[in-house]
């Protein structure tokens, strides 16, 4: 399987996963083009469909033929447009609190999406050590307080590199604006629903106010291979706040000969 990480993390998102799911299963994990530890050029595009070719030459260039993608945010919209656009590579689909199926997008997503709005709001937030930041994740996500520590100061200590601020703000804008994700970005994906024929996976936390869990919805009722699984308690991230459960769901689906 391929793990795809969402939008301003890494690599390490999948900590809390990795080695469960290892043991059933080869698990690959990357840091797309811009994030973590890659090459962040500014001059290149980071939408979801360039996003989505660097997957498949990461697959290529360790020879996996075929896979199962698990994306999150992000990720699920890039490993949605591998799905559509590369049928032939993809075996099952986990989608996790995916952008993609929807236009609306959390209030927050929005704002820092206008050119210039969000560098500022990133410089305040950065303002004061790790603890001070801590504080504030607390006191704004909805399940922060169950989220491991270690897990916003991944987050934290990559926002302070400028090239990973540059490049995050250029991959956002590049599917999200003010007004939502946009059309020219969501309409090819919406409209491919219907032609996926593989079994899919939806997992959404039920608190998520970045990507709402009402877009479930759009998965379940195009694709007839789809099964949802909400969990109650977790925001953006359950694979962080749950990782038990989501590891046990993830195990249960992808060894489901009947999915």
């Amino acid at each position: 399987m391929v793990l795809i990480h969402g939008l301003s993390n890494s690599i390490e998102h999948w900590l809390l996963n990795i080695d469960a799911l290892a043991t059933e299963h080869t698990v690959y994990a990357l840091d797309l083009v811009g994030h973590g530890r890659t090459d962040k050029p500014l001059s290149r595009s980071y939408g979801l469909s360039d996003l989505a070719r660097s997957v498949i030459d990461f697959m290529d260039a360790l020879g996996i033929e075929r896979a199962d993608l698990i994306g999150h945010s992000l990720g699920g919209g890039v490993a949605l447009v591998i799905a559509e656009t590369f049928p032939e590579r993809v075996s099952r689909l986990v989608l996790v609190d995916s952008v993609g199926l929807a236009a609306d997008v959390g209030m927050v997503l929005r704002v820092v999406s206008l050119p210039g709005v969000g560098e500022v709001l990133t410089r305040i937030v950065l303002q004061g050590d790790f603890q001070k930041q801590l504080t504030r994740q607390r006191a704004i996500w909805p399940d922060a307080d169950v989220v491991p520590e270690e897990m916003i100061r991944l987050r934290y200590e990559a926002t302070r590199w400028e090239e990973i601020r540059k490049t995050y703000f250029k991959t956002l804008r590049a599917s999200i604006s003010f007004r939502g994700m946009r059309g020219t970005v969501l309409a090819p994906i919406v409209q491919g629903l219907r032609s996926l024929h593989l079994p899919v996976l939806v997992v959404w936390g039920e608190l998520d106010d970045l990507v709402p869990s009402r877009h479930a919805r759009e998965v379940q009722d195009n694709v007839a291979k789809a099964r949802v699984e909400i969990f109650e308690y977790a925001g953006h991230d359950p694979m962080v706040v749950n990782p038990e459960r989501f590891n046990r769901v993830i195990a249960q689906f992808l060894e489901d000969d009947t999915a």
